[in-house]
């Protein structure tokens, strides 16, 4: 009896070891998640300023002109718009004439 009192007593402790254990798992396996997620946060607007930070570079070093350069360049516009497609005829390059200035003959 005291025998059987002893394992009864040693399966009641192993019971709660093992809830313990169960326990312990699930809370280190949920912090484990939300250090995942905040990672994953952290790399997504890291990355989010990461691309305006490009856009801001790629639009500072396309410069623009105002519609009286244009009009003053635009022979020398056109030269390299022809220059251009002379030399690589299948390549697409973007005009160096805006859209919208007025196409006349120089």
């Amino acid at each position: 009896e005291e025998k059987e009192a002893r394992k009864a007593g040693d399966r009641e402790l192993s019971d709660i070891q093992a809830l313990i254990l169960q326990k312990d798992t699930e809370e280190y396996n949920e912090v484990e998640r939300m250090k995942v997620e905040n990672r994953r946060r952290e790399l997504m607007e890291h990355s989010k300023d990461i691309k305006k930070q490009m856009a801001y570079k790629l639009a500072q070093s396309q410069p623009i002109m105002s519609e009286a350069e244009i009009l003053i360049n635009k022979p020398l516009l056109k030269l390299v718009d022809r220059t251009l497609e002379n030399r690589h005829p299948r390549q697409s390059y973007p005009a160096t004439v805006p859209e919208g200035v007025e196409d006349e003959e120089d």
